[in-house]
């Protein structure tokens, strides 16, 4: 009986790894591409799109390649334009121009959101073309007829299977419910903060989902970075922060795995990234303590996106390198910029990155926020040498413990901190139960250590 419910649990355990790999290959730029399927990220050289700025891919639940788009036209996983895959309405100047989400409860099904002067959305239906997959007659579904925005994310909803795909317009987000019946086409809609004339720069949320930040691209003199709220269960956006760093113009901003943090790419004539520390929730604080971590002097910065490795990844227009902050949870100098952090080979950055669904990988390895207002995080899973558990807000004494099948304890420690790291480099390979105790609750998880 042993050996069934151990193998049973390495068969829930490959099914909760797969799950995370939707977004483990990246293509964008200039036939740029990378692969986060191994230990260390590889290069790839095999796309044949061209995005200058916003894009997408999506992958299997065991990490191979579907599709990917600049929001115009989509290619399939042989590189070829996907059937019926031409004239969606994202632009190729457009910042997000394109987001993929899978539909939930379906296994074939997937909706491209485009963005330009028009938002819309298109059904894929991989299912179709032998499985190369084809746009059905559900394309360019007008969500918005004019849209001033170049802005669009997504985050789960707080029930971890639904998603809120939001785009941002002049001062007002619109948060569209995607769910097993479809994408709901009526939006909850949130006017909120100042008025902008044109919406060029990115927008991100946090990997937990509960915060958004946009950059502004205008030299129109308005702030050019802005934090907000997001209730997850409800789609409305709250508490507008913001403040200017002294340049007018700022397009790529992230947040921190920890989400303690956040980095702005700001580009006036020299290049430059900072970090902020956000703890403070306050907009004067916030931005007394910046931090120049990059420039100046860099290529020019586009968006950032924080990858399935925990690093953030840094366009720089028509490089052959990505950029990479390594650290980014440490303060400083210690969060380890380095302009040639990829080397793409063949491939030439432009100013965008996959536009992806923050805290995919909490899909299955968990947000729970089930029964308790109590947020845990981790990554990465399957580990290696170490894992990170995030806790926004810890009860007093919480501790945290790592169990073998057996229910040995391996690691025991009470938890003192928002992020805590985990070593697991000694371990041997195979299944083991994170669990983290409050006074009130237990919460337990399983982590593959490679």
């Amino acid at each position: 009986m042993k050996i069934i419910i151990t193998s049973l649990l390495f068969l829930m355990s490959t099914i909760l790894v797969n799950a995370q790999k939707e977004d483990y290959i990246w293509y964008f730029g200039n036939q740029s591409g990378i692969d986060f399927n191994g230990s260390t990220p590889v290069t790839l050289t095999n796309s044949i799109m061209n995005a200058g700025e916003g894009c997408a891919s999506i992958s299997d639940s065991a990490g191979n390649i579907l599709f990917y788009t600049d929001g115009i036209t989509v290619y399939d996983h042989s590189h070829s334009i996907m059937s019926n895959g031409t004239g969606l309405t994202g632009n190729s100047s457009s910042t997000q121009s394109a987001i993929i989400v899978k539909k939930p409860g379906a296994s074939t099904i997937y909706y491209i959101f485009s963005l330009d002067m028009v938002y819309a959305y298109s059904e894929v239906d991989m299912s179709l073309n032998g499985g190369f997959g084809a746009i059905t007659s559900n394309k360019n579904i007008i969500l918005n007829g004019v849209a001033q925005s170049e802005k669009q994310a997504a985050t789960f909803h707080s029930n971890g299977t639904d998603v809120w795909v939001v785009m941002f317009d002049v001062n007002t987000f619109k948060a569209y419910l995607v769910s097993s019946s479809g994408v709901n086409t009526t939006p909850v809609i949130t006017t909120i903060g100042q008025v902008h004339q044109y919406d060029l720069g990115q927008m991100c949320f946090s990997k937990s989902g509960n915060k958004i930040a946009l950059g502004n691209y205008e030299t129109s003199g308005l702030p050019n970075i802005s934090i907000y709220n997001f209730n997850k269960n409800t789609g409305i956006v709250t508490n507008d922060i913001h403040f200017d760093n002294g340049v007018s113009q700022c397009y790529g901003v992230s947040f921190s795995p920890d989400e303690t943090k956040l980095y702005a790419a700001v580009n006036p004539s020299i290049y430059t990234i900072y970090q902020y520390d956000i703890t403070s929730n306050n907009a004067a604080t916030i931005k007394a303590s910046e931090f120049l971590i990059g420039g100046p002097g860099l290529f020019e910065i586009g968006t950032m996106q924080l990858g399935p490795d925990g690093r953030i990844y840094c366009t720089q227009y028509n490089s052959n390198f990505l950029g990479v902050i390594e650290n980014p949870d440490s303060s400083g100098l210690a969060s380890g910029f380095t302009p040639s952090g990829i080397d793409l080979l063949t491939g030439i950055c432009n100013l965008g990155l996959p536009n992806l669904i923050a805290g995919r990988q909490n899909e299955s390895t968990g947000v729970n926020e089930t029964n308790s207002s109590l947020q845990i995080s981790w990554y990465p899973n399957p580990v290696i040498d170490f894992i990170e558990v995030s806790i926004p807000e810890i009860p007093k004494n919480t501790t945290i413990q790592v169990c073998d099948l057996t229910s040995r304890i391996v690691y025991d420690q009470e938890i003192q901190a928002q992020s805590t790291k985990i070593p697991m480099q000694t371990l041997s390979s195979g299944m083991y139960i994170l669990q983290i105790n409050t006074p009130k609750n237990k919460y337990s998880f399983k982590l593959l250590k490679q």
